[in-house]
Parts: structure tokens; C-alpha cells; sequence
């Protein structure tokens, strides 16, 4: 952002894939809410801004420790699923911070981390058992077999003669990351220089869309978000002068399966037919 703080355009991700948003909560001292007409250090913002104070050490030890547990066991069963699916959601992490050198230099440190792996009811139109010996009669061709391994058979009661069929169950979500807040200060030349970071790596893996879409062609998100902040305060009297740095790094990659298909042999050359 112009006014030195590295930030961040929204709270979550593209499409929200990640589930640790800007920082951790262990993190967090205070916030703030900047709304309507906002002063030009908030850059970019047009409708508010959100500002989050890191916490920082202080002249004592302090921590903390959670750990939250999600299954299938605590979970009620999906109402178009015949069975409940396996499920697992863990959700840890913890902060320590204290003194370097006391009454001058502190530190804080706060890690986040999330391991979830469930699935979601998902329903799509598949080839029925006769498109498919009518396409492998038409084409026989391994690529042919191979393509329509990617499909399974429909699992609703379908009509002599339908091509096409409907398949429901559940398809495979996955979901983890490790997410990294710090924060440093020093007290030097009658001001507090302070320098904070975030880092986290969030990614999912689930079906490209609860319709047309199948367990064996999932979409996967991958990123890598790092933030650096330092600032030097200094007051003297009647005056307060203020430095800001930042820099912000954020890459998202989007990965369908489909788009990575790849033929089992080279492919094969097909004669030619020339017009009567």
C-alpha cells in the first residue's frame, strides 16, 4: 500500500481457499476499522480499510497453545449421501514472546496451522454402460478407454436407452497450511524501531464445481504469501516523526486435473478422406 504497510487487498484468498486470513488471531493486539472518507495514508482503500496491530513482547515470558479437532464422529451426515464419509479437520498452533534484553529489545512469535481432509456431495451427468461400448465401438482406441476411465457409472436409476446418467456421492476435499507471524522491537536513538512478518503457504484441493464436475477431476490452489513491515517512531516534544516500510509478496497457481490429462501413447495418425 502507498502509505508504507504491506497489506492486503481482501481478507482471504482468491475465491477464499485459505482459512487463516491476513494473520493469525494469536496474533492479533488490536484492530482497527477506518471507514468513509479515509486519510491519504490509507491508500487504495475505498469503501474502509482494516488495520491489524501485531502483539509484541514485553518484559515478561508469555505463550499460548490450542488445538481444535473436527471429525466424522462430530459431524452430522450429509442430508444426499447414503453414508457418512470420513472426515478429519485439525486446527493448532500457539505464540510465545518475551524479552531479548530487558526494557529494550522484545519479540513475539505466533504459528497457525491447519490439516483438514473431508469431502463434499457433488452430483454430475456421466456416460451410461451403452454411450460407452458405442464410443469404445466407434473409437477403439486406448485414448478412448483412458478417458472414459476419468467417469464413473451413474448411481441414479436411469431410462432404456439414456446415454447419459446421473452420478452422486461424495468427492475428496483437502485443505492445509502453515501460517508464520513475528514481530521485533528495539528501542534506540529515543524512538522504537519495530519490524513484523507474515508468511504462510495455504492450499485446497477439492471438485472444480458441486455440478458437471467429478472426485477423479479435482482443482487444486496453491500459494505462497509473504509480508514485511518495519517502522521507526520517534517523538521529541511537541513533534512525532513516523517511517514505514513495507513490501508484500502473494503468488496463487490453479491447477484442474483435466488440463493436465495426458495420452498414454503417442498419438496416432488417422487416413486421410479426400471428397468425392
Amino acid at each position: 500500500m502507498p502509505n508504507g504497510n504491506a497489506g492486503s487487498p481482501s481478507l482471504s484468498q482468491y475465491q477464499g481457499f485459505n482459512k487463516i486470513d491476513v494473520m493469525s488471531s494469536e496474533a492479533v493486539a488490536e484492530a482497527q476499522v477506518v471507514k468513509g472518507v479515509v486519510p491519504a495514508e490509507y491508500g487504495q482503500a475505498m469503501a474502509g480499510t482494516l488495520s491489524l496491530i501485531t502483539k509484541s513482547g514485553t518484559n515478561d515470558w508469555h505463550g499460548s497453545l490450542f488445538e481444535r479437532y473436527e471429525g466424522a464422529a462430530l459431524s452430522s451426515k450429509d442430508f444426499f449421501l447414503s453414508s457418512q464419509p470420513e472426515s478429519r479437520w485439525n486446527q493448532f498452533g500457539g505464540s510465545f514472546g518475551g524479552p531479548l534484553v530487558k526494557k529494550r529489545a522484545f519479540f513475539f512469535i505466533a504459528s497457525e496451522g491447519y490439516r483438514q481432509q473431508t469431502s463434499k456431495p457433488i452430483t454430475s451427468n456421466v456416460p451410461t454402460l451403452l454411450l460407452r461400448q458405442q464410443m469404445l465401438a466407434a473409437l477403439p482406441f486406448p485414448e478412448t478407454q483412458a478417458l472414459l476411465d476419468l467417469y464413473p457409472l451413474p448411481t441414479q436409476t436411469t431410462a432404456p436407452g439414456a446415454l447419459t446418467g446421473s452420478w452422486l456421492g461424495p468427492a475428496p476435499k483437502k485443505a492445509d497450511d502453515d501460517h508464520v507471524d513475528g514481530r521485533f522491537d528495539v528501542q534506540a536513538f529515543t524512538g522504537n524501531l519495530s519490524a513484523t512478518f507474515t508468511t504462510g503457504h495455504p492450499s485446497l484441493v477439492f471438485p472444480a464445481s458441486t455440478s458437471g464436475s467429478l472426485s477423479t477431476d479435482p482443482r487444486s490452489y496453491t500459494s505462497l504469501t509473504k509480508r514485511y513491515n518495519a517502522s521507526f517512531v520517534m517523538a521529541r516534544g511537541r513533534y512525532t516523526s513516523e517511517t514505514r516500510f513495507g513490501y508484500n509478496y502473494n503468488s496463487v497457481s490453479r491447477t484442474d486435473a483435466s488440463s493436465t490429462w495426458t495420452p498414454r501413447r503417442a498419438p496416432i495418425s488417422l487416413p486421410s478422406v479426400s471428397p468425392a
